[in-house]
């Protein structure tokens, strides 16, 4: 799954390694995997985060660091802060919930405190957020 660098869903499923049946069967396991609570997401994420903030500090350019929400099926949404690279936005955390409205602030500030030391020294950020 590492080969397949976008955040679509749709995409995500074509790369695994192993055979799960139709489309839809391997979007449900992907589905199924970001709604694991004991996956940990900022270790698993931590490596690639950083590679992809240095590059940016390299720049010396301020950094756009979008927060976003979208929801995976009817109840559950993901909390998305990424950092946008030439004109993509690239994930480097989220926090998956279960929730029919839109995520409180205490899950954004997790969310913010989690990665803030990830940020390498020097790196101007803009947060960028709407109501969420």
């Amino acid at each position: 799954m590492r080969e397949v660098r976008s955040a679509n869903r749709m995409e995500w499923a074509t790369g695994l390694a192993r055979e799960i049946g139709t489309e839809h069967d391997r979007s449900q396991d992907i589905e199924r995997q970001l709604k694991n609570a004991k996956t940990a997401v900022d270790v698993t994420i931590h490596p690639y985060a950083l590679e992809v903030m240095k590059r940016l500090a390299a720049r010396g350019e301020t950094s756009d660091v979008p927060m976003d929400h979208r929801h995976i099926t009817d109840v559950p949404e993901v909390l998305m802060l990424s950092v946008r690279r030439r004109t993509r936005a690239v994930p480097v955390a989220w926090r998956v919930r279960s929730t029919p409205g839109n995520s409180g602030v205490g899950v954004q500030k997790e969310l913010l405190h989690s990665v803030k030391a990830w940020f390498p020294e020097g790196l101007s950020i803009l947060l960028a957020a709407d109501r969420l």
